[in-house]
This record gives structure tokens, C-alpha cells and sequence, in this order.
């Protein structure tokens, strides 16, 4: 039995080491991009036993995976963000600045927890494998982890297990150089782009269909600029459900061409990753956005008349609460004319058979619809007090789709002006992205300006050399443009104890020499110990270590 517990401890140790996602996490200006793979959403732990298949035979360890965590520190072991303690103030769990946890209704704190402290498992979000973080600093030094947890299980034992963590772990040597970094780790420092940099960019439009009938959008962002291809096209296009008049958008796929090779970069991508904070999974540098319009409702601003001089107000309302009315995807157009080109088709009720001089057209789909209308004056003509009701076939059964009421113009002291030829009057909608509707964009990689390139010296601040060092060592630095530099030192206590360099500098690479000897601290020389040497210019600013020996 012993030996069955620790196989077991072992072999959970090894999921854990293997549930480790593997990140991609680039740097840019004043903010940075993360992404990760999905290895860890198959998560498999022996602790929790095995799950079956639907003949009941073992079908492996269960999956024990729940979510991610993204934390960012600026200490290579994240003890600064480990600040959730305990009920006796002992820090326990680590503070994220993003968490994506499936949708499975295991959320809030893990019941288990360790001296009053819980696990914060997740608000059922929904995964997602991309972020960006738009709160850095330029010039810092940041660490970062994309770490997967798994569920935890209240149920198990006498006690419970609570959620773990994969690991995360970065080593740096005592200057500061690193040793090892976990697949899922990085460390970066966000600066801006140096002159003659010109970004990726994307070309298409976004915001429409290409093809369709769908209202929605798409915002594409670049987070590795370095991955975006030169001249690549895409065509984004959307699966959805049912009929026409009742459907669902379900998902989209990603097909690039590129160098004459069409290649699907993402299938089956779900609506759980709809919406303007969702990101989809990274291809070719690029994540996406959607943002789909849910419901189908008036676009106020583009609804009125858009052709002619008539002032008549259209009342244009939708009874969903009739069931003869049904919410139809589409804009219409009443189209008028000089002459007899139509009648209306039900006569019951106020509703009465007339001939007309307009026309209803569904625009969207190209063809023209049948409708009911009122004539309580008896006028024979569409008067103010007149209704129209716009009608559609769900199969073979009527319904009507939006009601509109002919009325004397908003300001009261206008005369009417009734509809000429040639007048139209236009509804327009929003509705959900439909099958087959497709967005399409090309995307330009980045370049950067040959001749500027060739004059661009890179911001740096490099190791002084030699380290350890006594009594002189020698700190090299570059900057890109002309810049008021500062080179300070400070203490292990972040106090100043020199300037080295404090003056406007040109764009180049400069040599400084630091002698230890010609500084003193309440006349005693300098003492052995871990000193740091700042750079600042414009924008820049950053820190290494030094250490000085007696």
C-alpha cells in the first residue's frame, strides 16, 4: 500500500510538471502580450482517480483541470505578489492579474483552504489562451506565469484536496543573469519602439461583412509582431444554427493563404470567446475579437427616410408580444412610386385589401415581401393614421415583422410632405453573424526603415564589466536618440551614492568608469556588498546589479 501511495505522488508530481502550458509572452510599448497552448486542459491527476466510458471501462485518470492564473511580479520568485494569507497571516496563495476557468460551475473559493485561506477557483469566465496587459511600465523588469490549477475536490478523503498549481519557476544568479526559466515563464522589459519602426498592419474591414447578412464586427490584435506574415489573407467565417428567422451564431473558423497555400489556422473557435474582452487562440501573431450583435433590434440613427423630401414621422415598432410577430433578420425598403405597383394581402379586422404606389423590399436578402396595411380614413392612399405591417413566411404560416404607423412630422408646425417617386424609406437592423457570413483582411508585416535602421542605435544598459569588481569596474550603455541621460548608483537600501552621468547625450553608445575608491559614505569607503546602477533616458529606464569586493 505504501508503495501504491507514493507511485501515485510521484505520478501526480509528473502531471503537474507536465500540465505546465507553454507560453509565448512578448513585450512591446507600454504593455505585453501573452499567449499559451491548450497542452494543459488535459490535465490528468491519479488522485482523483480513474473515468469511464460509456461501456464502463477505464478510460484513464481523471481530468482534473479547471483554469488559468496569469501573474506578474517583479521578482524572479513572485514573493511580492504572494500576499493572500492566512487566518494567522502566513501568505499562502499568490494575488493573479487575469484568471480564465471553464464554465462548469466550479467557481468561488475552494471550500478546503488552509487556515481560514481559500483558493479562488474562478467565476465560471470561460477559457481563453490569449491576454494582454495594459498596465506596465517601460524600462521595468517584469516576471511573468501562465499557470494552469485544477479543480481541487472537496469530496476526497476525510479532508478534501484543494486546488493546485503547476509550477512556475524562473532562477537568476546573484547579478541579476538567468539560470532557468520555466516553458511557462518569461521575463521581459516593455520599452517603445525604436525609430523607423513600422508595425504590422492589418488590411480589410472589420467592422462589416465582406459576405452576409450578420451586423456584428471583428477587432484583430497584434500580439506578436514579429509572427505577422507579409502579404498573408484570411477569410474569418461563421457557422450558425436553425432557420433563418430563429438561427444562432455557434462558431468561425480562420483560413489564411498564403504563397499560394490555404491553410485552416483555427476551426470550431465557440461563442464562449465572443465578445470585446475575449481573445481568440494566437495564429501568425494574431488573436481575434467578436463581437456579435445578440439580439435584432432598430439602428435608430440609420432608420428614416434616406431618399426624398418627405417629413412624415415612421413610427416603426416591434409587438414581440403577439405571437404573430417574429424578430426577422433583415433591413427593408419601401420603395415609392409614380404609379400602381402593389396591394396589400390581408383583409381581416381594421386590415383591408388596397392598391398602392410602393413596394416593401427585404434588402438583405434581395426580394420583395407582402404586407398588411390600415386605411381608417378611407382615403384609398397612405395617410397619416395609416399602418403597415411588414409580413414573412415561417414556412407556410404568416408572421409579422415589424409594425409601422404613418404620422404627421415631429415638429408640429410643419406641413406634411407626403412621399414623391422615387422616395424611400429605409429600416436597418442589427442581427447576429449567420452562416456562411464571412470578414476578410490581408495584414502587412512589420518593417523597419532601412535608413533609419541603419543609424538606430538600440537602448541598452549593459553588465559592467568586471563583476564582482574592486575598486573599478566599467558600465556601457546605448541610446537611440538625443535624450537627457541619467547613470546613477544606489545601495542595497536604494540609497543614491553617486551620478555618474546626469547631462543631454546625442544617440550613441557611451563607456563610463565607476571607482569605488573616490566614494565615501560618512568618510568611510565604500563597503562590500550588492550595488545597483540605474539608467534613465526619456522614457527608459533600467536597473542591474553589481557586487563589490574587498
Amino acid at each position: 500500500m505504501k508503495k501504491l501511495f507514493t507511485l501515485l505522488i510521484l505520478l501526480s508530481v509528473i502531471g503537474i510538471t507536465n500540465a505546465q502550458p507553454k507560453a509565448r509572452i512578448v513585450a512591446g510599448d507600454g504593455k505585453v502580450f501573452l499567449s499559451w497552448d491548450n497542452k494543459a486542459e488535459d490535465w490528468r491527476d491519479p488522485f482523483f482517480g480513474y473515468e469511464y466510458d460509456e461501456n464502463g471501462n477505464p478510460a484513464g485518470f481523471k481530468k482534473v483541470f479547471e483554469g488559468y492564473l496569469i501573474y506578474r511580479s517583479k521578482d524572479a520568485h513572485f514573493s511580492d505578489i504572494k500576499i493572500i494569507t492566512d487566518s494567522k497571516g502566513n501568505p499562502v496563495y499568490w494575488k493573479p492579474i487575469a484568471q480564465f476557468d471553464l464554465v462548469d460551475s466550479i467557481f468561488g473559493p475552494d471550500p478546503v483552504g488552509i487556515n481560514g485561506a481559500h483558493f479562488w477557483r474562478g467565476d465560471d469566465t470561460g477559457l481563453q489562451n490569449a491576454y494582454i496587459d495594459n498596465y506596465v511600465n517601460n524600462g521595468q523588469k517584469y516576471y511573468y506565469a501562465v499557470v494552469s490549477y485544477t479543480k481541487g475536490d472537496p469530496n476526497f478523503g476525510t479532508v478534501g484536496l484543494q486546488p493546485a498549481e503547476c509550477t512556475k519557476i524562473i532562477t537568476e544568479d546573484n547579478e541579476g543573469n538567468l539560470r532557468f526559466i520555466d516553458k511557462n515563464c518569461a521575463v521581459v522589459f516593455p520599452n517603445p519602439f525604436p525609430e523607423g519602426y513600422i508595425p504590422p498592419q492589418i488590411i480589410g474591414d472589420t467592422k462589416a461583412v465582406a459576405k452576409g447578412i450578420g451586423t456584428g464586427s471583428i477587432d484583430i490584435k497584434i500580439l506578436d509582431p514579429a509572427a505577422v506574415l507579409e502579404g498573408a489573407s484570411y477569410s474569418l467565417k461563421f457557422k450558425s444554427d436553425s432557420l433563418l428567422y430563429n438561427y444562432k451564431t455557434l462558431s468561425y473558423n480562420v483560413v489564411r493563404s498564403y504563397q499560394g497555400v490555404d491553410s485552416i489556422v483555427l476551426s470550431g473557435i465557440g461563442k464562449s470567446l465572443f465578445g470585446a474582452d475575449k481573445l481568440s487562440p494566437v495564429f501568425d501573431g494574431l488573436s481575434v475579437s467578436v463581437l456579435n450583435d445578440t439580439g435584432i433590434a432598430l439602428i435608430y440613427e440609420k432608420t428614416g427616410w434616406v431618399i426624398g423630401k418627405c417629413n412624415a414621422k415612421m413610427v416603426v415598432t416591434q409587438n414581440l408580444f403577439i405571437s404573430a410577430f417574429t424578430a426577422w433578420p433583415a433591413d427593408y425598403e419601401i420603395e415609392f412610386y409614380d404609379h400602381i405597383v402593389d396591394s396589400s394581402f390581408i383583409k381581416e379586422g381594421p386590415y383591408i385589401i388596397l392598391p398602392v404606389n410602393f413596394k416593401i423590399k427585404n434588402v438583405t436578402e434581395n426580394r420583395y415581401v407582402k404586407f398588411a396595411m390600415t386605411d381608417p380614413d378611407k382615403s384609398g392612399t397612405l395617410s397619416v393614421g395609416d399602418e403597415l405591417r411588414i409580413i414573412e413566411y415561417k414556412g407556410t404560416r404568416v408572421t409579422s415583422v415589424w409594425q409601422i404607423v404613418y404620422s404627421s412630422p415631429e415638429d408640429p408646425s410643419a406641413t406634411l410632405i407626403d412621399p414623391a417617386p422615387g422616395d424611400i424609406f429605409r429600416i436597418a437592423t442589427i442581427r447576429q453573424l449567420y452562416n456562411n457570413d464571412e470578414f476578410k483582411f490581408t495584414t502587412k508585416a512589420m518593417v523597419t526603415d532601412i535608413e533609419e535602421a541603419n543609424m538606430i542605435v538600440t537602448l541598452n544598459l549593459e553588465q559592467n564589466y568586471p563583476n564582482p569588481f574592486n575598486p573599478t569596474t566599467v558600465i556601457n550603455y546605448s541610446i537611440p536618440k538625443q535624450s537627457n541621460v541619467k547613470l546613477i548608483i544606489f545601495d542595497a537600501l536604494g540609497r543614491e551614492i553617486a551620478t555618474l552621468v546626469n547631462e543631454e547625450k546625442q544617440p550613441g553608445s557611451y563607456e563610463v568608469e565607476f571607482e569605488s575608491v573616490r566614494l565615501r559614505r560618512s568618510n568611510q569607503q565604500l563597503a562590500s556588498g550588492i550595488y545597483f546602477y540605474q539608467l534613465r533616458a526619456g522614457e527608459f529606464v533600467q536597473t542591474k546589479k553589481m557586487i563589490l569586493l574587498r
